[in-house]
């Protein structure tokens, strides 16, 4: 049961379209390291190679050096990389958009999770129903719920569904019904005017909540019937398996901190995070407030990745440096929206995910400073004592290519935590 202010579905998609957009044209640009490298390099190569010639003189030893000086193998030190990193990442059930996300993967230092879908199994149950009128009996209140929520695909609404199905309710079709976006449904059921949702819902239609609603790792879904506030029907989720073993593997990778955003209440949310060593929990968020917790940390100074399902976090995937689209559960906006695609919702593939990134960024290294640097460094020598020519400096200069070659190569078969 999300919801928001009464609208159309098409301007609500606008909406959230619009989010995105706006997330993605603040979204910082990231150099690639190869590019950082050949900036300085190349002038520093002229220069050089001007300045031997004219103590020198020698033509030859200039070729030579030309030879060894050459930074061709920075265009293969970061694409061969990124292809079998990309490649890599594919077998394991992890789709990335691009290999620049590899590295702003490598470097995030807080990831940011959804709750519902993404730390949850997403696979919620009626605990508790409360009817606040003795005249409406607990099962007219199901029935009359499930009625509203039959056509919203949201998982707390399957919820009460299910419920009423399980008794053996008889669930009319509603007369008219309209999904409110990050709010609930609005549903006319036998007459009746049906509101199913979060207490915003209720608000913003007049009815007050005149009854103290609680439920320690509950959601509370607030129902109201022709105006009045009818009952609540409590739904509980149970954490995706996996979620705390991810969590510590994370923050073993260099992860500094955890954020949980939810639009559930503070002691739903609390209780999930507990026990997950989540760093700090945000409830009660909106589409926005998603993304305005996304830029917080950034302007914290935090690299983030952000890993959820639902349409409503399309945004935040969008805003934030990194986003994890979980695809076993997602929507098609989130998919989107992310960077990255797990095409299963094992919470260890994000683990993954950033060790193989981590790799990979190591990988660029080696190939830069060992593969080009020291190899050169080496030819570059040579050539300035007078020990090789320029025919042996063009044969010798392969070994850089297949060095690099043979060590990008390797990121499809070393072993990798998780991959």
């Amino acid at each position: 049961m999300t919801s928001g202010p009464t609208r159309s579905a098409a301007t609500r998609s606008s909406r959230i379209i619009a989010l995105v957009e706006d997330a993605e044209s603040v979204r910082a640009p990231v150099q690639k390291l190869a590019d950082r490298v050949a900036s300085w390099l190349i002038p520093i190569v002229l220069v050089f190679l001007v300045g031997v010639f004219v103590v020198t003189g020698d033509v030859s030893k200039v070729v030579t050096l030309l030879i060894f000086t050459s930074p061709a193998e920075l265009g293969l030190a970061t694409p061969l990389v990124m292809i079998a990193a990309i490649a890599r990442a594919a077998r394991t059930g992890i789709l990335i958009k691009g290999g620049l996300y590899l590295e702003l993967l490598a470097r995030a230092d807080a990831v940011v999770f959804d709750k519902t879908g993404t730390l949850t199994a997403n696979k919620p149950e009626v605990s508790q129903i409360v009817a606040f009128d003795a005249a409406l009996p607990e099962a007219e209140l199901i029935r009359l719920a499930a009625a509203a929520d039959r056509r919203s695909a949201h998982p707390l609404a399957k919820a009460v569904v299910h419920e009423a199905t399980r008794r053996n309710l008889n669930v009319p079709e509603p007369q008219d019904f309209e999904q409110v976006q990050a709010r609930g449904v609005r549903a006319t059921v036998e007459g009746k005017v049906v509101l199913v949702g979060n207490p915003a819902l209720l608000r913003e239609a007049g009815v007050a909540i005149d009854k103290s609603v609680e439920g320690t790792g509950q959601t509370p879904v607030h129902v109201a019937i022709d105006g009045r506030f009818a009952g609540v029907i409590y739904v509980a989720d149970q954490l995706r398996p996996g979620a705390k073993q991810a969590i510590a593997a994370l923050k073993a990778s260099g992860v500094k901190h955890i954020v949980m955003l939810t639009g559930d209440n503070a002691a739903t949310a609390e209780a999930i995070a507990e026990g997950l060593d989540i760093d700090d929990v945000k409830p009660n968020l909106m589409p926005e407030d998603k993304v305005a917790a996304i830029a917080e940390l950034q302007q914290q100074g935090f690299k983030v990745a952000m890993v959820g399902d639902g349409v409503n976090d399309a945004p935040a995937l969008a805003r934030a440096d990194i986003g994890f689209a979980m695809g076993g559960g997602g929507t098609q906006a989130a998919l989107e929206a992310a960077n990255i695609a797990l095409m299963t919702d094992d919470l260890s593939k994000i683990v993954a995910a950033r060790n193989i990134a981590r790799r990979a960024y190591r990988t660029i290294q080696e190939n830069l400073w060992v593969g080009v640097g020291v190899v050169h460094a080496l030819g570059i020598t040579a050539a300035l004592m007078g020990w090789i020519g320029p025919i042996e400096a063009a044969f010798i200069h392969l070994g850089p290519d297949i060095l690099v070659f043979v060590n990008s190569s390797k990121l499809l078969s070393v072993k990798i935590p998780g991959a």
